[in-house]
């Protein structure tokens, strides 16, 4: 598979989810949440910033539900996360998003955040594949500056979105940890 393009993968992926039954996808959504949950990327972080789910992707709505997370809102070609609240509007992409007037998040003096990051497309080692903006890899890149290690990128998906070795730019950034429903990895 490393011989194929990212175009391709994702078309692949794409495919691979098409063909899952809505109940399989559901309860792979729950098991990857609940191992998320149990981990301590999510437990021991002084903040959380989670994607709002499309329908192809594992489902955050457990995650959002009591308002304790940021939300990412597109604002050009950038990542704005704001707190979530129910003030939600459809992007044109088809997530839903925080309106501009909700509180941004700016990055901690201390404590450890999390990004819960969605991927068409994840490897072993901890490459990711996402719907071809890099708004992600953007996001990452700058908040990697800002806080080091402080940051932890936790890839979330389904078992048929792992491929066992992604092709990969510079401009890719890495993830930490990767979580599906049948295991968590992570990468050396």
């Amino acid at each position: 598979m490393s011989a194929a393009t990212k175009h391709e993968i994702r078309l692949l992926v794409a495919s691979r989810i098409a063909g899952l039954p809505a109940s399989e996808r559901a309860a792979a959504s729950t098991r990857a949440i609940a191992s998320l949950c149990a981990s301590t990327w999510w437990t021991g972080t002084t903040e959380r910033l989670v994607y709002h789910s499309l329908p192809d992707e594992v489902d955050t709505a457990n995650l959002i539900a009591d308002g304790a997370v940021f939300l990412p809102r597109v604002d050009g070609s950038d990542l704005v996360f704001h707190r979530a609240s129910a003030a939600l509007a459809r992007h044109r992409m088809g997530m839903l998003e925080p309106t501009a007037d909700q509180s941004a998040w700016a990055a901690p003096a201390d404590g450890v955040v999390c990004v819960v990051c969605p991927g068409r497309a994840f490897d072993p080692f901890g490459n990711r594949i996402g719907r071809g903006k890099g708004y992600y890899d953007r996001f990452l890149r700058g908040a990697r500056t800002l806080l080091g290690r402080r940051i932890i990128a936790v890839g979330i998906c389904f078992d048929e979105q792992l491929l066992d070795r992604l092709p990969t730019t510079d401009s890719d950034e890495r993830m930490d940890a990767i979580v599906c429903p049948s295991r968590t990895i992570i990468p050396d």
